[in-house]
């Protein structure tokens, strides 16, 4: 989403890793961090955490067959979830490529280097925080699923 908002150069480097990320991959890690903990996600994970070490003490579990199963259904939701975070914005980014397209086809004096990407940015943040309510709520669900489905890995 970085990239087709226009936000190529702009990243920050994660002090973890050391690794330069985008700005916007950064807020909505963070949001989505505000959203585990506004729904109490940290005590969900701690009580699973100790559900499952009474299931299966350390040291006992073994890769069952299940495991891929979850891996298969865990990949496919996160790819599912990354494709519905990215939509709209990339969406409305070729609708802007099309608007512009025709303007300059129109007008050749429009300088579009000045004028096309601080649309870009703008309407790419609008169609953000219009989304951004909706797609919580969805990173919501897909968290409590998640985490409702890595019992699949405690059936013997």
């Amino acid at each position: 989403m970085s990239f087709v908002m226009g936000f190529t150069m702009a990243s920050v480097v994660d002090p973890q890793t050391s690794t330069s990320i985008p700005v916007l991959s950064q807020i909505l890690a963070l949001i989505g961090l505000m959203i585990v903990l506004a729904f109490n996600g940290h005590h969900q994970m701690l009580i699973f955490i100790a559900d499952s070490l009474s299931l299966l003490p350390l040291g006992t579990f073994y890769p069952q067959l299940n495991i891929v199963d979850y891996l298969l259904k865990a990949t496919t939701g996160m790819f599912v979830y990354g494709f519905i975070l990215s939509f709209p914005v990339v969406a409305f980014s070729l609708l802007l490529d099309v608007v512009f397209g025709m303007l300059m086809k129109t007008m050749p004096q429009f300088n579009l280097l000045v004028v096309g990407f601080p649309i870009r940015i703008a309407v790419s943040l609008v169609v953000i925080i219009v989304t951004l309510a909706s797609v919580m709520l969805l990173f919501k669900r897909e968290f409590q699923e998640a985490l409702n489905q890595l019992t699949l890995l405690f059936i013997r």
